[in-house]
């Protein structure tokens, strides 16, 4: 336990601690769901319609995983959000991420959207409430989450459609 973070924020109930890992893992893992989209595309689903149907699942997940981030942000990034506050420290000096966490904190909607699609909305949105800048308002996070679910989409809907065309 860290003495320096009240207790209240340390150890929040069972189920806020499970709904923060959860996001966790759905954000760094993203690439997996990625992969299993496009097999689906490939072999199970058309890709237009799974394109339809990622899109439109992951619109209001991503809502609700930015919006449960922004009103726990202080509990969450005391305890397991930590893991993704050293993903977020690494973006942020990397020389090729510099650029689209400068559209997340100084940025118009649109960079933010941009800059969103191209990193995912938990990492925007997360990367947005540490460093501050721009407020991340509940615009901000459909903007994020609508840029990301269809740009996410887009992409393993066409690797689907490639893969069935070889």
């Amino acid at each position: 336990m860290d003495p320096d973070i009240p207790a209240s924020q340390q150890h929040g109930s069972g189920r806020k601690r499970l709904t923060g890992t959860l996001i966790v893992v759905y954000a760094l893992l993203d690439p997996v769901v990625g992969v299993t989209v496009t097999a689906l595309a490939i072999w199970v689903v058309n890709p237009v319609i799974m394109f339809a149907v990622t899109a439109i699942v992951l619109l209001p997940l991503n809502v609700a995983c930015c919006t449960w981030i922004m009103r726990e942000w202080d509990g969450w990034i005391a305890g397991r959000g930590a893991r993704i506050e050293t993903r977020l420290q690494r973006m942020r000096s990397s020389r090729v991420m510099r650029h689209p966490v400068e559209w997340i904190t100084d940025g118009s909607d649109g960079s933010f959207g941009l800059a969103a699609a191209l990193t995912n909305a938990i990492t925007a949105v997360s990367i947005g409430r540490m460093l501050g800048g721009q407020p991340i308002t509940a615009r901000r996070i459909r903007i994020a989450s609508l840029t990301f679910a269809v740009f996410f989409a887009a992409v393993y809907s066409v690797l689907g459609w490639i893969g069935r065309q070889l």
